[in-house]
């Protein structure tokens, strides 16, 4: 966790293991119990979509109060497809940082 007390800016950290399912499933209600709006999610392959999945799950991505999920370029299609039509629907919208 770092925090930066002259600029007011609080950033903390939700880590999981990878392809953990159990690890995202915590990290991501830890999430849930703070009062974080913006996200960005670095994880690899498959772990993009079970993020996701979860956080819809726990209603954390959301559009009231507003919720901004960036995700990496890890974050490809073929493993966001794996994602419920709920869960795809409340995603849309979110970014993608990709390297060009």
């Amino acid at each position: 966790e770092l925090a930066f007390t002259r600029t007011s800016v609080q950033v903390e950290s939700f880590g999981f293991e990878q392809g953990s399912n159990t690890s995202i499933t915590s990290a991501i209600r830890k999430f849930a119990e703070s009062l974080v709006n913006v996200v960005m999610v670095v994880a690899l392959g498959q772990d993009n979509a079970a993020v996701l999945e979860e956080a819809y799950q726990r209603g954390v991505i959301r559009s009231m109060p507003q919720s901004l999920w960036i995700l990496s370029d890890a974050a490809r299609t073929q493993y966001l497809e794996d994602l419920s039509e709920k869960a795809m629907r409340a995603v849309s919208g979110s970014m993608r940082v990709t390297a060009t």
